[in-house]
């Protein structure tokens, strides 16, 4: 044998190139065979010879080099279905000198886990940047074959974009004439990357060098000679025996390239074999006389049961006739933990059939070493330390065994000091073995391989230089034998005491034979924190066992584990069977299962946590799933409390029992103060259970009225701009007005000109043929010219007029005021007309940029932002939700006799990694990487801590575990999609009007001629036409960019765009369900057509379900106000798309819908965060809702649509009559500005007085709508009202306040200020300001609709009402209190983001996280004469 050679020629090889070395061995042994592969029944299916396999390896070579123009150093990705084909790739790869890389192979077992397996061997490819990948046929079959199975289909679009090749009969193209080898290659240079098995972390590409690999090489093979020593030296020929994956250092070197280094004759099989039959493994063992093998711990384990559950079935008769085991000379265990029992059983088992006594060798690796460290023959345990309270261990290496160039030693990872003998370290290892670091990570290869020795209890001095790998692995020596204790990161400390994983493992799977061995995982719920307070367990119970029998197997292990190792576990989970999560060498993934645990995604049976935590199971069976923590989305806190209390005191307290009661000890009452004060901001007293007597008692003086804890803040004095006179402010501002439509107008000028040049060149043609020749080709350009003139005139105004926004305090009126009004006011326009077109694209971040905000460009805005150079956002942010560095403040005194409000100006700033969902106040900081979610209102001057998660309004502090969302690494080619779609989308907007326009031109030209009006009827039948196209466009565009999505998928970055593609045609062209049809049954026969569940009865506005969330939303017989389905919250757990459900439900303003969440049988009031299922009381509900609309009501607001368009058109009549009588002033102009302005002033004055003649109409009573479907109607148009009627532009004028008494509106006072900024307002004759009023783009209603009951009622409001607010009928601001952190509205100062609860609601904490069932939160209006059936 080779191992003769190098025993008798002493350190011969060393001097020995690899490659050198494997070639002589080749050629040695030439047609000897080296390995042969057996199937799943024990058959022979493939052998191959030392010179065959090296041949094979030589045409690969000749192919990566010649063929396939790999130069040497280039990375090549191995990805194979276990087989000897392997081998071969691999010492190709080595002949060709370049670097392969190791990688699992897709597992097509189920669609679930080949996406998995893809997505995890895409992560590796993505590190290591490879030129091409070789592979088997099978991996080409699960590549390509798409048109031969759906599952294979499916994930295709997950494979990599890199060339793969075939390696299989290379040969028999005629490529044996040709050979390759690599004759440059040097020990320093780089043989392959192992990624690690992911047991400690997240998959990291180990570099192995050629002399790295040559060193382990040569240890592993002094390792084989000592085993072999006693019985007088290593044998002619050593039969070995591997099953192992050969992608892992312990297949791949260990069982694979030392043995063929060695000469050895090889047996294998494939993993997945010995997993679904252990006993073959043992058969063939027997059967061709092995002699020596090595496996993992639970292998030994997992035959032993086999065999004796085999023995036991069969009457006590061998199950395996003719067993023999007696060639066996040593089976190695070699992954830590190596147990005790395992040798014991297997030897107990095995001994009757001829296993000898000394067959046990254990030993001790890792990838960062190439694989073998230490090794020790025989079985030597550990005795008990006094600082340790654990089992006695195996050792795994011995002085006396460790190779002369290994130093090995124990470290304190805290001093870098080495440990003595019998003390727990980091082991710390050095000798050229040690691999050259990670790939791509210097930062964490310099502190992991080159650790430094600080001092020592040796006599040795310490050399200075020399550089140690920390393994990470805790360990001690004992009498000369090495010890491995696990994991550092996995380690639990109480009281000074160290307990280790593997030991609490093993007495919950001893507890119940319901557990599966080897497929238990205990850890630490708290990274930081790892105590017994959350010490938990995972493990798989058998399929066979009931929900009912896991409750019972918990409790047993609970017991097993507090008896056996005095620990209390905190958390118990049973998941099903074959879905723990483990390394590709079977070891556990202790913190990938807790991060799996915490992100729901373990298939679980039966929680223990959440079994006593929760008041009703069924309400959360869909989210079994979800960790607690998850869910603490918007009051965190009382869970918090909870949570700790239960931990000390025990699950099954009673909050209402005395401390007495609930057994308090003093050694608990000291860890409660501890815990409590650390986790809440506030001072527990030491003797707290004599001034609280009950649990309940302590958790109401902790969270107060509102739970978490707030921001700290800090607010600046600002300079102070002092107030003009009104009559002045006043002038100024109706000029003002007239400037903001000449700026309007002015945009068009473009526009004008190209279309008179394009008519002179057309010799004077009318403007239909100018237009709309050869499918409108001159639309698009128009279309974007004036776009791009408007948004230019938008950012000269605004540098002109301001110049940079400035910090200060200003008075209303003051010149500064005036200033920013008229930005503001040129703003709200520009927003309308073109800014929204361009939101979530890179269009609108260079308009920002240009208008002053401090970015970079990988930020994303998807929201409008104001007062431009006081907002800085730094990189990989994403601003979800509108931004203004302005709030208004109350009345102040100014002088004797006066007072005035004021608006403050300071700045905001979003520090790198954040995501913006809720509203931050000006002068806030947003610390690096937090999380400002929806609904939340972050205060002014906050300064919010870095990875904070900000929550409720106003915002404070959530619980729960910050989940990192940074933008995708395709973000820039995402954004570069968007532009070119946005120019495609102008093009099929001139083409749908086009084809608007032939369809008046085939169909109604004829009949219109000669009408005073028919442009005007040809523009409605264009505009009609041209959105019905859009919109019906998307239902095919959905169903074939989109699909069907499904609750859990998973997308990529393209899935993305795409989904945005869709929503963004349906946004565009849904304006004719806002106008005309967003009553019309037309909506849910639309929204069915795009994939949605939803019955004819319930009500939804299209535009809170776009065809990217269509498929995860149900809704059955319920109405649904301006909420939001929040399907993919990445604060949710999870980053997939979850369902929602509604079912006999009415779901008010402002309400965010968490994914996976149910609401049945209930009312959702207002800025309500449902994150837990609501389930109502469904006989309760039938007896008080009120009936949704009938089918034949929709049907007739479909009529009411054509009323609609025909009311909007001939709105228009007025102002065209105008334009036309003004022809004579184009004499005298170049352009027709002044028409155009006179034009629009003459539009707002017929669209008002049309809105007053409604009102007065609609509200004759005072009190309810004289008709219903004329009252929906009056609706929809209310919605754009101030925008398209352009009275928008007088917001912030003290004209607001005649326009709203002309609508209706009642002043109680006739001196009374009013500064309107508007959002929604509705219902206007029912609306009293009842005192000085500023109104910031809040909203103002006089109806509540549940389901298809409205109450109408008066709306009285008076003093300031912030952004986002909301006050429906029935409300009294003045004698009614508002939900905003218990302040009363008479104090002039309400929101922002809230809800002002109206009469017969019970108030509730705003942005209410609904969690319980029944009716607690969900009780119905009080039913009232108001209430009129719809």
């Amino acid at each position: 044998m080779v191992l003769h050679a190098a025993h008798d020629n002493g350190n011969a090889n060393e001097e020995v190139f690899l490659m050198d070395w494997i070639r002589k061995v080749a050629l040695e042994k030439g047609e000897r065979d080296f390995a042969t592969w057996y199937d799943g029944k024990g058959k022979q299916v493939n052998a191959v010879t030392f010179g065959g396999l090296w041949e094979e390896a030589g045409v690969i070579a000749a192919y990566l080099r010649n063929e396939w123009q790999m130069e040497k150093g280039d990375r090549v990705v191995l990805c194979y279905t276990p087989g000897i084909q392997f081998f071969a790739a691999l010492l190709g790869c080595f002949r060709a000198g370049v670097i392969a890389v190791l990688v699992y192979p897709p597992d097509p077992s189920s669609a679930e886990k080949l996406a998995s397996s893809l997505k995890k061997m895409v992560k590796s490819i993505d590190d290591c940047h490879p030129k091409l990948v070789l592979c088997d046929a099978s991996v080409h079959l699960m590549r390509t074959g798409d048109n031969l199975n759906v599952l294979f289909s499916k994930s295709r679009k997950l494979w990599p974009a890199v060339p793969f090749h075939v390696t299989e009969n290379l040969r028999a193209k005629g490529g044996d004439k040709h050979c390759f080898d690599e004759h440059s290659l040097t020990p320093n240079d780089i043989a392959f990357f192992q990624y690690t098995s992911g047991s400690t972390g997240d998959p990291k590409g180990v570099i192995i060098k050629y002399g790295a690999l040559a060193a382990n090489i040569r240890l592993i093979h002094n390792g084989f000679r000592q085993c072999y020593r006693e019985d007088g030296g290593v044998p002619e020929e050593i039969v070995g025996f591997s099953w192992l994956p050969q992608y892992h250092d312990l297949g791949l070197v260990y069982a694979g390239i030392a043995p063929f280094m060695a000469g050895m004759r090889m047996h294998m099989m494939s993993p997945l074999t010995f997993l679904s039959n252990p006993l073959l493994w043992v058969q063939l063992m027997s059967q061709l006389k092995v002699s020596w093998g090595v496996a993992p711990d639970f292998a030994y384990n997992l035959a032993t049961r086999r065999f004796n559950q085999a023995l036991k079935a069969s009457g006590g008769k061998n199950p395996l006739p003719g067993l023999d085991l007696s060639c066996i000379h040593n089976l190695q265990s070699g992954t830590e933990p190596v147990r005790p029992h395992t040798k014991i059983n297997f030897e107990n088992a095995f001994s009757p059939y001829g296993l000898r006594k000394d067959w046990f060798h254990a030993g001790y690796g890792l990838a960062e070493n190439v694989v073998g460290v230490s090794w020790i023959h025989g079985y030597h345990l550990s005795t008990p330390r006094p600082d340790e309270d654990m089992g006695p261990l195996v050792a795994v290496g011995s002085r006396h065994t460790f190779d002369k160039s290994l130093d090995v030693r124990i470290v304190n990872p805290e001093t870098m000091e080495e440990a003595e003998d019998n003390t727990t370290g980091e082991l710390w290892i050095a000798g050229p073995s040690v691999a050259g670091g990670y790939h791509g990570k210097p930062e964490l290869s310099k502190g992991v391989f080159e650790a430094k020795l600080s001092g020592s209890h040796r006599e040795a001095p310490i050399d200075p230089s020399k550089r140690y790998l920390s393994t990470g692995d805790l360990a001690f020596i004992q009498n000369d034998n090495l010890y491995i204790c696990g994991r550092i990161k996995d380690l639990l400390i109480v009281n000074g005491r160290n307990y280790y994983p593997s030991d609490i493992e093993l007495a919950a799977q001893e507890a119940s034979e319901a557990v599966r061995p080897g497929c238990v995982a205990a850890f630490s719920d708290d990274e930081i924190n790892t105590d017994a307070s959350s010490l938990t367990i995972v493990f798989e119970i058998r399929a066979s066992s009931s929900k009912r029998d896991a409750a019972s197997v918990i409790e047993v292990i609970r017991q097993s584990v507090i008896n056996q190792i005095g620990l209390m576990p905190y958390r118990i989970v049973a998941i099903k069977e074959r879905t723990i999560l483990k390394t590709t060498s079977g070891k556990i993934r202790r913190r990938a299962t807790r991060s799996a645990l915490k992100e729901g995604a373990l298939s679980i049976v039966l929680d223990e946590q959440r079994m006593t935590t929760t008041r009703d199971p069924t309400a959360v069976s869909s989210k079994l799933g979800a960790s607690r923590d998850e869910r603490n989305e918007v009051a965190p806190c009382g869970e918090k409390y909870e949570s700790i209390v239960s931990q000390i005191i025990g699950t099954k307290y009673s909050p209402d029992d005395s401390w007495g009661d609930n057994g308090l000890s003093s050694m608990q009452q000291v860890e409660l103060v501890n815990e409590l004060s650390e986790a809440f901001p506030v001072e527990i007293p030491s003797d707290f259970q004599t001034v609280f007597g009950t649990p309940l008692e302590l958790k109401e003086h902790i969270l107060g009225p509102q739970a978490g804890a707030f921001f700290p803040t800090k607010i600046d004095e600002l300079a102070i701009d002092r107030p003009i006179s009104k009559i002045a402010a006043t002038a100024v501002q109706m000029f003002g007005v007239l400037l903001l439509l000449s700026l309007l107008s002015v945009s068009t000028i473009p526009v004008y000109y190209l279309v008179v040049f394009v008519t002179e060149q057309s010799n004077g043609a009318p403007w239909r043929e100018v237009l709309f020749p050869f499918g409108g080709l001159l639309l698009p350009p128009i279309i974007v010219l004036w776009h791009f003139s408007f948004s230019v005139v938008v950012l000269l105004a605004k540098w002109l007029v301001i110049g940079k926004y400035s910090e200060r305090k200003a008075f209303l009126p003051s010149i500064y005021y005036l200033r920013w009004w008229l930005i503001d006011r040129l703003l709200d326009l520009w927003e309308f007309f073109s800014g929204r077109f361009i939101k979530d694209t890179p269009l609108i971040w260079v308009f920002y940029r240009l208008m002053g905000v401090k970015m970079p460009y990988n930020v994303r805005i998807d929201a409008f932002l104001r007062e431009f150079d006081l907002i800085q956002i730094d990189a990989h942010s994403s601003v979800l939700f509108g931004m203004r560095c302005r709030k208004f403040g109350s009345w102040e005194a100014i002088r004797e006799h006066t007072s005035a409000p004021s608006l403050r100006f300071r700045p905001i700033h979003i520090e790198a990694n954040c995501t913006i969902r809720g509203h931050v106040g000006l002068g806030s900081s947003i610390g690096q990487g937090s999380w400002v979610e929806k609904l939340a209102s972050v205060p002014e001057g906050s300064l919010v801590p870095s990875g904070a998660v900000a929550v409720g309004s106003p915002a404070h502090q959530s619980f729960q575990e910050m989940r990192e969302c940074t933008l995708p690494a395709a973000f820039v080619f995402l954004e570069m999609g968007k532009v070119a779609w946005i120019l495609v989308q102008v093009c099929l907007a001139s083409l749908f009007t086009t084809a608007g326009e032939y369809v008046f031109t085939y169909v109604f030209e004829d009949t219109t001629k000669g009408w005073r009006y028919s442009s005007l009827f040809e523009i409605m039948i264009v505009f009609a036409c041209s959105t019905m196209l859009g919109l019906l466009t998307c239902i095919p565009m959905k169903w074939i960019l989109i699909g069907r999505r499904r609750p859990g998928q998973s997308d990529g970055c393209v899935d993305g765009l795409l989904r945005w593609i869709v929503d963004y045609q349906f946004n565009l062209y849904r304006t004719f369900f806002d106008l005309v049809a967003l009553n019309s049954v037309a909506v849910n026969l639309y929204l069915k057509a795009m994939g949605m569940d939803i019955d004819m009865k319930s009500k939804v506005w299209p535009s809170l379900v776009p065809p990217s969330k269509v498929d995860l939303v149900t809704i059955h017989q319920s109405f649904v106000s301006a909420a939001v389905f929040d399907v993919s919250n990445p604060q949710s757990g999870t980053d997939s798309p979850q369902p929602i459900v509604l079912e006999s439900s009415s779901i008010s303003h402002s309400v965010v819908l968490a994914g996976g969440v149910t609401v049945r049988h209930s009312e959702v009031i207002p800025f309500s965060h449902v994150t837990n299922h609501i389930i109502g009381d469904s006989q309760k509900w039938r007896s008080e809702q009120h009936g949704l609309p009938s089918v034949l009501y929709r049907a007739s607001m479909d009529l009411m649509a054509i009323v609609l368009m025909i009311f909007l058109t001939a709105s228009f009549i007025p102002t065209l009559e105008f334009f036309n009588a003004t022809a004579a002033l184009d004499g005298r102009f170049q352009f027709p500005v002044v028409r155009i302005i006179l034009s629009l002033c003459v539009h707002s004055s017929t669209w008002y007085f049309l809105f007053v003649a409604l009102h007065r109409i609609l509200f004759l009573n005072k009190k309810v709508p004289l008709s219903l479907p004329l009252y929906f109607a009056y609706m929809q148009l209310m919605e754009f009202f101030f925008e398209l009627s352009l009275l928008s532009l007088f917001f912030g004028t003290p004209a607001m306040k005649p326009i709203f008494q002309g609508l209706g509106c009642h002043m109680k006072n006739r001196d009374d200020e009013l500064w309107y900024f508007g959002k929604r307002v509705y219902d206007v004759p029912l609306l009293t300001f009842q005192g000085p009023t500023i109104v910031d783009t809040s909203l103002l209603s006089g109806h509540i609709v549940v389901l298809g009951k409205a109450s109408f009622g008066e709306c009285k409001v008076r003093g300031l009402l912030h952004e986002g607010t909301v006050c429906l009928a029935h409300t009294d601001i003045e004698g009614k209190r508002s939900k905003n952190n218990g302040e009363d509205a008479i104090r002039n100062e309400v929101g922002p983001m809230c809800f002002v609860a109206p009469t017969g609601v019970a108030p509730l904490c705003p942005t209410q996280d609904v969690r319980d069932t029944g009716t607690q939160h969900t009780q119905p209006f009080e039913e009232s004469d108001d209430f009129v059936d719809a």
